[in-house]
């Protein structure tokens, strides 16, 4: 019971990495000392995604998160490997190991079948996007996070739509599609903002470097164009957009 409060309290203070961290390691020592191994794995786990917003954590981390896959395979949970084979990849990918990211995500994905997790599908997807995407593999980036927003659309996931527009935004200005990848960033700003979905300081920063380097490539006017037709469009038109343009 008191492990269970700390990963509690862990999860609860996410938002406050080092306090998390703190609860999560105190949770894995209970765990330990209890010899409790499915908590233990959920506890190691949860404190190895703890780690995804510190960089200099991430092979801490994947440590963790490694010990924490190998109890939930012996124990045989499955929602726990799904968990623990999500943020696996999740630390891998921030690592730029993306090779090792895309395997364990695609792992991830059949354990989600098995489990009917179609909310970790569609993220693991998105992060697949991700991957495609910094490889310059641009027609594949399209058809993950395609497919991704396509499934939260089904499965009424629609909090997690706004993130994927602006992935797929990325993708469109790669193949330079500038003023379109305008639009889809405005609109995901814009539906985040009425969500009260705020962005880490560092998303944050990659956003502002975004949408200036798209002002400087379409020239003011364009951009400002583009920019009021992403704020002026729905979320149900912005993604019956995305899944036609992309």
């Amino acid at each position: 019971t008191v492990a269970r409060t700390q990963m509690l309290q862990g999860l609860l203070a996410y938002a406050r990495q080092q306090q998390a961290i703190d609860y999560l390691r105190e949770a894995v020592d209970i765990c330990r000392g209890l010899d409790d191994k499915v908590n233990l794995a959920w506890a190691l786990t949860f404190l190895a995604f703890s780690t995804e917003a510190q960089a200099d954590l991430h092979t801490d981390g994947i440590a963790w998160g490694e010990e924490g896959l190998d109890i939930f395979r012996q124990s045989d949970q499955p929602h726990g490997i799904a968990w623990s084979l999500n943020v696996l990849g999740n630390l891998k990918r921030l690592q730029g190991n993306f090779i090792e990211a895309e395997t364990i995500y695609e792992q991830c994905i059949e354990q989600c079948h098995i489990t009917g997790e179609q909310r970790r599908i569609s993220m693991v997807l998105g992060n697949l996007g991700i991957i495609a995407e910094r490889n310059q593999q641009y027609e594949q980036a399209a058809s993950f996070i395609r497919e991704s927003i396509q499934l939260a659309r089904e499965i009424d996931y629609i909090y997690t739509i706004p993130a994927k527009l602006s992935l797929l935004a990325g993708v469109l200005a790669g193949i330079n599609q500038l003023y379109d990848a305008t639009k889809l960033l405005s609109t995901s700003l814009a539906v985040n903002e009425s969500m009260g979905i705020v962005a880490q300081a560092n998303t944050q920063v990659e956003i502002d470097r975004y949408i200036a380097n798209l002002r400087t490539q379409l020239g003011d006017a364009d951009f400002n164009l583009a920019w009021e037709e992403g704020q002026s469009m729905s979320l149900a038109q912005a993604v019956e957009f995305a899944l036609i343009n992309s």
